[in-house]
């Protein structure tokens, strides 16, 4: 259950940001997307941007005696639905395109299915070192990270695999059956190494030298062992791979993706909008206006909750019913710009603590145990108190307003779409209107060819002329020799356009008088 959003300050606003400015290339402004034409901004996921480490988290997990045995039945649970895809020889583009990391016992479609897995989940825990290994975890002192809960799964899956195929043999009569040599049944006979390593990263934190981050170095060194034994193996045997791809997925790849993708269950998908400060970074005209071919929108900003820059978005609100079925409901809505933090560690997330996309029965899966009871660590979430919510939403702000501080020189801000209980991840859905009185200006960039500038001239024209203004800040980005900067100077003569009480029979300025012609 996604917990109501409530206003989270996020950084240090500056109370003086009046105007935010946004980079764009001409071809997405006037032809690709018409952006200048419809007044729209598309909100871009994460792997849309540039950054890598967009949204990242250093996420850690800290159960107890009913969070690690659930986290583990969902393992089992994911795997099952994997293995049975695998089965199917279902291609990749033909798979449901759904996660099932949202699954519990009861999403399962049929009674024979439910019944497949707890039995899964009984042979799974049969195993003696299964018991010893939660025991551990639940002693942990240490912070237990991604690299090191992927190498526990990683050493623990074969048994896991086995446990899965060898009820699978025995309920399903049309399944082809491994021989007795399979390499797999062994494996739920041999001690599980995932128990002996973590109660010596136990013992280990409890001596008084112990190494800090020890646990977290095994983990990354033992991703990185086996992420070059998968490209060698992928390299020396390419025919092999080709064939049986899919059962490479389920054998190899499994314990990796299911960590990443965990990462669903914490908050909900976002997009952002980036804007900035300052126009004037030549860098920045480099990176994001294509090569300074393009141009920079300024938007006069309003004042929001603390200060915070702000502007206005017409967006879908909710849905409505009519004949056809539920139609999305439109409204403006006001976003706030938060200024991204710079910094060099990301925002810490603790996993049991922070399922807040979870629905009541999902909760139920995750924080009660066979007989009901709630585990402690997360009692406040199943009462979504105020502490807990305030705290939730404050590191979901935070999580899509970090970067690292390489990235300082943008000093970016961003406008966030989150939808709690709208779906958003149609591109479409996310290209939201602005409104045209906020739009203060445009600059034109260094290398703005005349064409570009002339259409961008008539589109400003045209939309003033509807919206009854009579003024628009035309601008030009050119480089100082006085300064040696890039600065912003005003093309005052185009508001003639807009402006009809001017004189358009005016004489054209001459050239030496034209100041957007740059020094260089």
């Amino acid at each position: 259950m996604i917990p109501s959003a409530k206003q989270i300050d996020v950084g240090s606003a500056n109370p003086q940001t009046e105007f935010l400015y946004r980079f764009r290339s001409a071809r997405a402004l006037l032809e690709d997307y018409e952006e200048l034409e419809k007044q729209e901004i598309y909100f871009a996921s994460p792997n849309e941007l540039n950054d890598p480490l967009e949204g990242y988290k250093e996420v850690f997990w800290r159960g107890d005696e009913i969070l690690w045995p659930n986290l583990l039945r969902h393992y089992i649970l994911c795997l099952m639905n994997e293995v049975l895809l695998s089965k199917l020889s279902l291609p990749d583009d033909a798979r449901p395109d759904v996660s099932f990391m949202r699954g519990t016992e009861e999403t399962l479609p049929t009674r024979e299915l439910r019944a497949l897995y707890k039995r899964a989940v009984t042979v799974f825990n049969r195993h003696p070192d299964i018991d010893k290994f939660v025991a551990s975890l639940c002693r942990r002192k240490g912070l237990l990270r991604s690299a090191e809960l992927t190498t526990y799964l990683r050493l623990l899956h074969h048994h896991a695999l086995n446990s899965v195929i060898t009820v699978m043999e025995e309920d399903m009569p049309g399944l082809s059956r491994r021989t007795e040599e399979d390499p797999l049944r062994s494996a739920s006979l041999r001690p599980l190494a995932c128990a002996m390593m973590s109660e010596h990263l136990e013992k280990a934190e409890a001596e008084p030298t112990s190494i800090q981050g020890l646990a977290e170095a095994l983990g990354v060194a033992d991703s990185l062992v086996a992420d070059q034994q998968f490209l060698l193996a992928r390299y020396q045997k390419p025919e092999v791979f080709s064939k049986n791809l899919m059962w490479y997925g389920v054998f190899v790849e499994f314990p990796t993706r299911y960590v990443q993708q965990l990462d669903e269950l914490l908050y909900s998908n976002w997009y952002t909008a980036c804007f900035v400060r300052d126009p004037t970074q030549a860098a920045m005209w480099g990176n994001y206006s294509d090569g300074h071919k393009g141009v920079c929108l300024q938007f006069r900003t309003a004042k929001a909750l603390a200060n915070y820059p702000a502007l206005t978005f017409n967006q879908q609100v909710g849905l409505g019913s009519a004949k056809a079925g539920p139609e999305p409901i439109f409204g403006d809505v006001m976003h706030k710009c938060y200024p991204v933090r710079y910094q060099p560690k990301f925002v810490e997330v603790d996993f049991f603590r922070s399922l807040g996309t979870l629905n009541r029965s999902m909760m139920n899966f995750w924080f009660r145990n066979e007989n009901g009871t709630v585990s402690e660590r997360v009692a406040d979430i199943l009462t979504e108190s105020e502490q807990w919510r305030s705290s939730y939403w404050e590191t979901s702000a935070n999580t899509t307003t970090t970067k690292l501080s390489d990235w300082s020189y943008e000093a970016e801000y961003r406008a966030v779409l989150q939808g709690s209980l709208i779906d958003f991840s149609n591109k479409l859905d996310r290209k939201l209107k602005y409104r045209f009185e906020d739009l203060e200006g445009i600059v034109f960039g260094a290398r703005t060819s005349t064409a570009d500038k002339l259409e961008i001239m008539a589109i400003i024209e045209k939309k003033c002329e509807n919206a009854g203004r009579t003024s628009f800040a035309f601008q030009q980005a050119r480089f100082s020799t006085a300064s040696g900067k890039f600065e912003i100077v005003p093309l005052t003569l185009l508001n003639a356009i807009v402006d009809k009480s001017h004189n358009r029979n005016a004489t054209p300025p001459s050239v030496a008088q034209d100041s957007s012609r740059s020094d260089v």
